[in-house]
């Protein structure tokens, strides 16, 4: 019998993956998909071949490349980057394809299948801390390429690989044009958006172990607050040169030009794991809010999820709050583009239904930039409302859904601006895709929200998905439960319950939303429907009684504006309302 040869080779391994690839998808799938194939075919596979390249694997968006020459596979990595910056000028961030790249030099294991070996996963893990459009080379490259290309290399610290002994030193590739479009060093902390930088987690030197699950959390926490994008967060590469440096927050808000700093640390002793995360306001090092998580060494994985959701949930709050508070400060007129939208987003979420501060404020927005995209769904929101409760008449309606339209024409980002042009569709036109189908582009963007989750769950409940809104409204109550968007979350189960024939569930859920917010009408009115609908008569009419006390001008024909009410389906409710004496 003749024994299996095993080859060995020294190659040089590039790792290439798709920036946002799975939220691509789920926002459009044919669309995505196709736009990688050209991708593929009019770019990066004839680079690849064109600089000696052999593709070895494809996975979904990822690549596997083996070179015989550092130098070939350096130069081919920074031929496709160009080409695909210049490809993608003009396509809106959302659907750019972008890679990220990472290369070796290692001793791989090559067979029929492809290559294997310690190179492979310090390739692939290079590629995952590369930054978008960006490369990453460990020592070993940057050791073998001096003065051959028109490039230097940034050290970035050491990374620990999975199932990889050493952790690896990495480098960050630097270009001309890297140099050109980079901020400077010092950078003022920026009035437009509020600024946050994830430090590198802490733990304790020697154990390469912890240092791999605080570098993944830190990443992980850096990927998915970066997922909201109404305030930025600063690329993993930027503040991990901070790694195993101490340097206090106001040092780091100058140097990085934020606002706001999440920290933690990362510790064990025998089986047992504690992770401590907290959000610092970076200016002046208050401390805005900490919390601990503890687990074992076998529920890593558990844990890792479990801290990344709670420190999301906790810190896209209060970061919001802070932001409304900054620009409380100012009048109106003095806001910039960020404070005037944080401002209308709250007056939009937490406003009665005669409110008017949010039309000035939405109205300030769009003049700063009248294609902002959030800008166009906040004042797209304002009208609807405005419709609904008969401050104005048609014209409102009609310019909400072009206002709504327009943000979804403009890319929907950030993805709650997406959401709300989803929630606006719902309210006021018959457009019913369209609605679900920007609310599902704002969930693909951005699943740990949870006022996305409330906003959508509400879309889904005008849109008759009742099902659908109970179990959003669910995940967007199990996401924050001090969330500003929680009344929202449980008036879409109120809703929910009431169209699914539940109407024990209905009212608890409306109890609950007005206990939070006395004055939300649309939960007054779930709650008289549902009662009125289970034949209980007299509490129907005491809810009734309060629902005129809380809101004296509110009345039925602001349920009669929304486009769900033009359906007979929605004449049981009505009818249920009348005859518990709300007004017409």
């Amino acid at each position: 019998m003749s024994e299996l040869r095993i080859e060995r080779k020294l190659a040089a391994i590039l790792c290439a993956d798709v920036v946002g690839y799975s939220r691509m998808m789920g926002a459009d799938e044919e669309g995505t998909h196709a736009a990688l194939q050209r991708c593929r075919r009019e770019i990066v596979d004839p680079t690849i071949a064109n600089h000696k390249g052999r593709i070895v694997r494809t996975a979904g968006d990822g690549l596997l490349v083996e070179f015989a020459s550092v130098v070939d596979a350096l130069r081919c990595a920074l031929a496709i980057q160009d080409e695909l910056a210049a490809a993608n000028a003009g396509i809106a961030e959302a659907r750019r394809i972008r890679y990220r790249i990472g290369i070796t030099i290692g001793d791989v294991i090559a067979d029929p299948e492809g290559i294997h070996g310690e190179g492979v996963a310090v390739a692939s893990r290079l590629e995952s801390i590369a930054e978008p459009g960006g490369i990453a080379v460990s020592r070993t490259v940057r050791d073998q390429v001096p003065n051959l290309l028109p490039i230097r290399f940034e050290d970035i610290g050491e990374h620990q690989a999975k199932n990889v002994a050493r952790p690896v030193r990495a480098y960050r590739v630097v270009t001309r044009r890297d140099e050109q479009d980079r901020p400077p060093i010092s950078a003022p902390v920026p009035e437009d958006k509020a600024g946050l930088a994830v430090l590198p987690l802490q733990h304790p030197s020697g154990h390469p172990e912890l240092g791999f699950l605080a570098d993944s959390l830190a990443e992980d926490l850096i990927t998915e607050l970066s997922r909201p994008q109404w305030f930025s967060v600063i690329a993993r590469n930027s503040s991990f040169t901070y790694k195993g440096r101490v340097v206090n927050a106001k040092q780091i808000s100058r140097e990085l030009g934020v606002r706001y700093i999440v920290e933690g640390s990362v510790r064990a002793a025998d089986a047992r794991l504690r992770v401590l995360c907290r959000l610092v306001e970076a200016p002046t090092g208050s401390e805005l809010w900490s919390e601990r998580f503890e687990g074992t060494r076998t529920e890593e994985l558990e844990l890792q999820d479990k801290t990344v959701a709670a420190v999301v949930a906790a810190v896209e709050p209060t970061l919001r709050m802070q932001e409304i508070e900054r620009a409380r400060r100012k009048p109106v007129e003095q806001l910039d583009l960020h404070g005037a939208c944080v401002l209308a987003l709250h007056h939009l979420v937490e406003g009665a239904p005669e409110a008017t501060a949010a039309r000035r404020l939405a109205e300030r927005a769009l003049t700063l930039d009248r294609r902002n995209p959030l800008a166009c769904a906040l004042a797209a929101w304002e009208r609807a409302q405005a419709f609904v409760f008969g401050r104005d008449g048609a014209s409102a309606r009609d310019e909400a859904e072009r206002l709504s339209r327009s943000a979804v024409a403009e890319g929907g980002d950030p993805p709650v601006a997406a959401a709300i042009a989803g929630l606006v569709l719902a309210m006021i036109s018959q457009e019913r895709d369209l609605a679900r189908a920007a609310a599902d582009q704002a969930l693909a963007a951005a699943r740990q929200s949870a006022l996305i989750l409330s906003l959508v769950a509400l879309q889904r409940c005008l849109c008759g998905e009742a099902e659908d809104a109970i179990e959003m409204g669910a995940r967007a109550m199990q996401a924050s439960s001090f969330e500003i968007g929680a009344a929202r979350a449980l008036l879409a189960q109120a809703w929910g319950a009431l169209l699914a024939g539940r109407h024990a569930e209905a009212a608890a859920h409306a109890r609950k939303a007005i206990q939070g917010r006395p004055r939300a009408v649309f939960a007054h009115a779930a709650l008289i429907a549902s009662l009125s609908l289970a034949r209980e008569s007299e509490g129907a009419r005491e809810a009734a009684r309060r629902l005129h006390e809380a809101a004296p001008g509110f009345g039925i024909a602001a349920l009669e504006r929304l486009a769900p009410a033009r359906s007979a389906a929605s004449a049981p409710y009505i009818e249920a309302l009348r005859q518990a004496g709300v007004p017409p």
